[in-house]
């Protein structure tokens, strides 16, 4: 049985790489925000993905582990969480409106600092269920949290262009939400993870399911983006944009007036106003030397490369 689950971990990792992989394709065609923050998001679960499968190889499969070396995987696996906190914030506001505030980013720290405190807590004075308690919170915290944005975003227009993470934000937000209560049980109880046999078997096997599942779903999703871009040439090549020194901003609303959107539809993706969209748009025909749409599109038509 533990080899069994070392094993598929060792799978689950390998098909995470992948969804790695694809989640780059992706952004190298469209540079979205969210995107980027997606793939930080992933490498880092990754990292600490690979950590545990490792502790659990230690703990589960080795005669004698050394203890400074679990304590010492351990901790990383705790810095590693902290900087998902923080990442997955970023990735929120970058998912809710395109961009991610200075503001946001100051304020996302407080998490993180409370959940590292907490850690720092428990081990200097040994309140071991102070642990279960936080873990607890993070996990129930950030499946609220996925549930929520992604509630929220299926009643906006930029659902549409943020759709392929929705599946993620439910897998994720259902996981997190059960490893929340899965804690919260032990907490409520008083009973010690420690004292239930095979418990870190359990809990290794369950996260590898997830990561499965979660990762399964994104090659798919992944999969099915592709084969439906296929005949369609909505990219705007680099450098066209690099050539008519169209700025980042401007980069975004590009693409979506080559997709076909309106201002209004431009502004509901990107939180701005439609006003805005025209003054952006203006300024784009005026260094493209267009008028129009239609002659913005001819002129990328031309500069692209020969498929």
């Amino acid at each position: 049985m533990e080899a069994a689950v070392f094993w598929f971990n060792i799978f689950c990792f390998s098909l995470m790489f992948g969804a790695v992989g694809l989640s780059y394709i992706l952004y190298r065609k469209q540079h979205d925000t969210y995107r980027m923050l997606y793939i930080i998001y992933l490498l880092l679960t990754a990292f600490w993905f690979v950590l545990l499968t490792y502790l659990y190889f230690i703990t589960q499969l080795m005669e004698s582990p050394s203890n400074a070396l679990v304590l010492s995987v351990a901790w990383i696996r705790i810095g590693i969480s902290v900087m998902i906190a923080y990442v997955v914030q970023l990735l929120f506001s970058a998912l809710l409106c395109d961009s991610v505030p200075v503001k946001t980013r100051l304020l996302a720290l407080i998490i993180p600092a409370v959940v590292l405190a907490s850690a720092l807590t428990w081990t200097v004075f040994g309140i071991s269920w102070m642990a279960t308690a936080v873990t607890f919170i993070y996990n129930f915290g950030l499946g609220a949290g996925m549930a929520a944005v992604w509630m929220y975003l299926r009643k906006q227009p930029r659902y549409a262009r943020v759709k392929s993470l929705g599946s993620f934000l439910v897998i994720s937000g259902v996981a997190y939400l059960f490893f929340g209560l899965f804690a919260a049980f032990f907490v409520v109880t008083g009973i010690s993870t420690a004292s239930v046999p095979h418990m870190f078997i359990i809990e290794t096997g369950l996260t590898g399911l997830f990561i499965f599942v979660w990762c399964f779903n994104d090659v798919l999703v992944f999969m099915r983006l592709f084969s439906e871009s296929l005949g369609k040439n909505y990219d705007v090549p680099d450098h066209f944009v690099r050539d008519y020194q169209i700025s980042k901003r401007e980069a975004d609303i590009l693409r979506l007036l080559v997709e076909g959107k309106s201002g209004k539809e431009i502004g509901d993706i990107l939180c701005i106003s439609p006003r805005t969209v025209e003054t952006h748009a203006y300024n784009i025909y005026r260094k493209c030397s267009v008028s129009n749409r239609i002659e913005l599109l001819n002129l990328i038509s031309l500069t692209r490369s020969p498929v």
